[in-house]
């Protein structure tokens, strides 16, 4: 009997220092995480208007295409980046998004509670120039800082993510992330839109 087998293509997973993060979480090396921050964001000096974009691209500016910005653009690679290195689920948000009910938002920022009652700040934006990207874990027996992550050349990354989907279809265990995974961002994503209209912290369903 034929089986499809489908992933999500959170191609940042494939990143070294990602699987090093998650190495050292998993081996308690950085002891209870105590606190984590999260930071994608990207933004030109002196530039008040975001010029257009590409004709291709220009769905992601429209909110009944797109369904946001920033956050569909870096930020749900942030909430499965918290997954994947923590372990962790996401069970309370709160957001803020500049979004209107005609256009998508420019800045997304949210505190969440993750299941292991660490909180989370995570920050990303289409309007920050010059900004400090990084995701900080701090912990009782250390702190570590991830900078390398979001320069790094997407291309080389989407090509290990063939690479892993070949490997997972020859039965190899895989980093992928699963329809599970997508379905768990999808009720973050989901959360952080409702909390930021309700204007309060909403669990993730």
């Amino acid at each position: 009997k034929n089986r499809v087998r489908c992933f999500v293509d959170f191609h940042l997973r494939m990143h070294e220092s990602v699987k090093r993060a998650r190495e050292l979480v998993a081996k308690n090396k950085l002891g209870k995480l105590t606190y984590i921050e999260m930071k994608w964001s990207i933004g030109t000096l002196g530039q008040t208007k975001l010029p257009p974009l590409p004709r291709h691209m220009q769905w992601r500016e429209k909110v009944l295409q797109a369904g946001g910005g920033a956050i569909m653009a870096r930020g749900v690679h942030l909430f499965d980046l918290l997954r994947f290195i923590t372990g962790m689920e996401i069970n309370e948000v709160r957001a803020y998004m500049d979004n209107t009910p005609s256009t998508v938002d420019r800045t997304t920022i949210g505190i969440v509670l993750t299941d292991k009652k660490t909180p989370v700040v995570i920050v990303t934006s289409k309007i920050i120039p010059e900004a400090d990207n990084s995701i900080a874990l701090h912990g009782t027996k250390g702190r570590l800082i991830i900078r390398d992550l979001f320069s790094s050349d997407s291309g080389t990354l989407y090509t290990k993510v063939f690479d892993e989907f070949a490997r997972a279809q020859n039965g190899k265990k895989t980093v992928l992330a699963t329809l599970e995974d997508g379905l768990a961002v999808i009720a973050i994503t989901g959360a952080f839109i409702s909390s930021s209209g309700k204007k309060r912290a909403v669990r993730v369903r």
